[in-house]
């Protein structure tokens, strides 16, 4: 199987079922917390229906090495422009207005810290359930970065957890029903923090430490606030703090808010 190396961490490979197409792949063990890889956005929008209505135009405004790059991205398996012989037909076919939306249909990056956008790279990260790396937009260094939330062995997958999974849609919901309530009382205070605690238990307990999960803990914070609790406060914001580092890394600005906020 060939292997197209992207740097020491990592490799596009041909995945296990062919019709997912390439994917990266670890090229050596990466150790949880790792920055393992960045990559600037070459096309960014407000939102989805925003690129798609304006790829086919902004498309020639790129620079050609990138025009050659995007043609080359997974459009669908309908896509037959691989299959046509090289000459005027196959290039026209290949920048049309329908494939460019359909390769940004199945290659961008949505609501990541940025909108909408369209880094090709990034764009070829297996999707899972259980995911181990985080993908989000660091604006001090202008790129979406890649980290490792668990120690990765190449080729190594997680199983999913559904008991998990059903029992945290669960506390979602019951969340979501106490938001509503604009009139909230100590009880329900104390509820929401119980709910949250069983949410951030389960998160932990499959894996999943992600931002939901820095998220969860400044809810708590804020609630421990709301409850003239500091220590509370502060030690939830410390593991908010810890999840957020670990997805985004430490020159996110993002992080030195945290710092700021737990002071």
């Amino acid at each position: 199987m060939t292997s197209y190396p992207i740097n020491s961490y990592l490799a596009i490979n041909q995945c296990s079922d062919p019709k997912k197409g390439l994917g990266f792949f670890a090229a050596q063990r990466i150790t949880k917390g790792l920055r393992i890889f960045s990559e600037a956005p070459i096309l960014v929008y407000e939102s989805k229906e925003v690129a798609m209505a304006r790829i086919a135009a902004d498309f020639h405004n790129l620079q050609e090495d990138s025009k050659a790059f995007v043609t080359r991205l997974f459009s669908g398996r309908q896509d037959i422009v691989p299959l046509l012989p090289a000459g005027p037909l196959r290039d026209d076919a290949a920048v049309s207005a329908e494939r460019l939306q359909a390769i940004m249909q199945y290659n961008c990056i949505e609501g990541q810290g940025i909108g909408c956008v369209l880094a090709p790279l990034m764009g070829m990260i297996n999707h899972h359930c259980k995911p181990n790396t985080w993908v989000y937009y660091n604006e001090a260094v202008g790129s979406m970065t890649l980290h490792a939330l668990r120690n990765i062995d190449a080729d190594c997958t997680s199983p999913d957890s559904d008991t998990r999974r059903s029992a945290m849609a669960s506390l979602r919901s019951q969340l979501v029903a106490y938001y509503r309530n604009n009139t909230a009382s100590l009880d329900d205070i104390y509820t929401a923090i119980s709910l949250l605690r069983e949410l951030t238990a389960l998160i932990e307990g499959d894996g999943l430490e992600g931002l939901e999960l820095s998220l969860a803990y400044v809810e708590q914070a804020r609630l421990f606030d709301l409850l003239g609790d500091e220590r509370g406060r502060r030690d939830k914001l410390r593991k908010a703090l810890q999840f957020r580092l670990l997805c985004l890394g430490a020159d996110h600005p993002t992080a030195s808010r945290f710092v700021e906020d737990m002071n």
